[in-house]
């Protein structure tokens, strides 16, 4: 049996929390065996209260035995700077020699101090632990990967008989391969989906918004990635459609894209409403009854980490709109023609001077990457940029929020509108002919089957039990990381903090 440490910076509503809540009870579940105890550890209270039901109510449905606790430490938190060593992170003192520890998003950059002790005590302790990461550093994010850079070095993959990695999709797989991780320490660790059926007696939601017209649901926490600035133009576009965005912001890098956001969809320049979900009218409400007064699902964002919103569509019956992006490559299959719409530009008209800032930008950004990033990288990337920031017509997401902004304040005028409908003729005659997905076999559902808790619970109690053997540690190559995610489409401006 295994004594469990689950470690993350918070668990507030959100993506990491649900894998957190739906992975633990899917593994409490179906393997109600395999944990003797399970700790979390989260650097703040809020939300924790409510996790712990969920896990013990779990527990007691399937009659295990499983004691679960919490520790809230706030040198956990985001932007948490005490000057922790490893001598603060004495991991073999939790649960003893049956302990694993299970560390989410250890080095996403949002506190260094506490990926730099951690990694001195695994290297140190040997205690068993898995890192899965659910976002890269370097996947866009150039602070935060310069800020944990500096506080760890070049050994930022570390591997060994008492240390593994999980990730969430097939691209940050192949990731860490050419790195160097040997396939015995590296879990491709899909995200349990967990069963959310429409419930049909649910308020309709679409009366909240703009108008009386659709309500397209973006079922996600606000933030510049999400790019829900783009949902509402397409929205706005099409006509007589609303978005509705789930989950305020929650991380102070975020408050000002919050800001931004909320105002243009309050004034009418865009069509919707962020962050209703946190709402105390709708906060106990589960995403399927949101879903249930909804018209369609729509994601606009520019890079995912599992995606879990394209698979909610289809479990909830409704068409997506979608943004293609590379993390959905192990479930494209399970979403078909005629019900859902995957595209990978929305193209708009830009002055001289706008296009002339958008240049500039984009050099700047580049240049920050130098330090990290062989030139030839650069100038592959920098090529690829140019090519899709000139011409005619940009790709809305490749802009930056002062001027995807500009762009949606322009088509207040109905001349500007009509343009940008023309310039997206093919984009919108796909969404008129969405239609909702046909109901699943429920006998042998291939999303049950594949991502289901069940299918969770198998891979996980893999990835959490093994015996370390006495070889075979070695460090990955970083450079080899963060080479692979300086590409064109993690360099895009919404990456950034301004």
């Amino acid at each position: 049996m295994v004594d469990l440490a689950v470690v993350h910076y918070h668990v507030l509503p959100g993506g990491v929390t649900s894998v957190i809540r739906d992975g633990l009870r899917a593994i409490i579940r179906h393997r109600p065996g395999l944990l003797r105890s399970v700790r979390v550890m989260a650097g703040r209270p809020e939300g924790m209260d409510a996790l712990l039901s969920s896990l013990r109510a779990a527990v007691a449905d399937a009659r295990a035995d499983t004691v679960v606790q919490a520790t809230v430490d706030a040198r956990l938190d985001y932007g948490h700077r005490s000057a922790a060593g490893a001598g603060d992170w004495r991991l073999a003192e939790v649960g003893g020699p049956d302990a694993v520890w299970w560390v989410h998003n250890h080095h996403v950059g949002k506190n260094p101090p506490f990926t730099r002790a951690l990694l001195r005590a695994a290297a140190r302790s040997g205690a068993r632990v898995l890192l899965q990461i659910h976002d890269f550093p370097e996947c866009g994010r150039i602070d935060g990967y310069a800020a944990v850079r500096a506080a760890v070095g070049g050994e930022l993959y570390p591997f060994g008989p008492h240390l593994r990695y999980a990730v969430i999709n097939r691209r940050d797989h192949a990731a860490l391969a050419a790195a160097g991780v040997p396939g015995p320490y590296l879990h491709l660790l899909w995200n349990p989906v967990a069963p959310e059926p429409l419930e049909p007696g649910s308020e309709r939601l679409g009366r909240l918004m703009p108008g009386d017209g659709r309500l397209w649901l973006y079922p996600v926490r606000i933030r510049r990635r999400k790019n829900v600035l783009e949902a509402g133009l397409l929205a706005r576009m099409a006509g007589g459609a609303a978005v509705g965005v789930t989950l305020p912001a929650s991380s102070a890098a975020e408050a000002a894209y919050h800001r931004l956001a909320c105002a243009l969809f309050r004034d009418g320049t865009l069509p919707g409403r962020i962050g209703f979900g946190g709402q105390p009218r709708f906060r106990s409400r589960s995403l399927a009854e949101l879903a249930a007064g909804a018209d369609m699902v729509v994601s606009s964002s520019i890079e995912e980490g599992f995606g879990y919103q394209y698979l909610h569509a289809r479990q909830w019956g409704l068409p997506l709109i979608a943004r293609d992006v590379d993390a959905i490559d192990g479930f494209r299959d399970l979403l078909p023609d005629p019900s859902t719409m995957l595209y990978d530009r929305l193209g708009c008209p830009l002055p001289t001077a706008e296009r002339r800032h958008l240049t500039a930008r984009y050099r700047a950004r580049l240049q920050r990457l130098r330090p990290f990033v062989p030139a030839a990288t650069l100038r592959d990337a920098a090529g690829r940029i140019d090519a899709v920031t000139t011409g005619p017509l940009i790709d809305y997401s490749y802009l930056s929020v002062e001027l995807q902004r500009a762009v949606a304040a322009r088509c207040a005028a109905a001349a500007e509108l009509r343009r940008l409908r023309d310039a997206n003729a093919g984009l919108l005659e796909r969404v008129r002919a969405l239609r909702p997905p046909p109901p699943p076999d429920p006998a042998d559902d291939p999303l049950e089957r594949r991502f289901g808790p069940a299918a969770f619970a198998e891979r996980a109690e893999r990835a959490l039990s093994w015996q370390p053997s006495a070889a075979g540690a070695g460090v990955a190559d970083a450079d080899s990381v963060t080479a692979r995610f300086a590409a064109a489409p993690y360099q895009r401006l919404l990456f950034d903090p301004t």
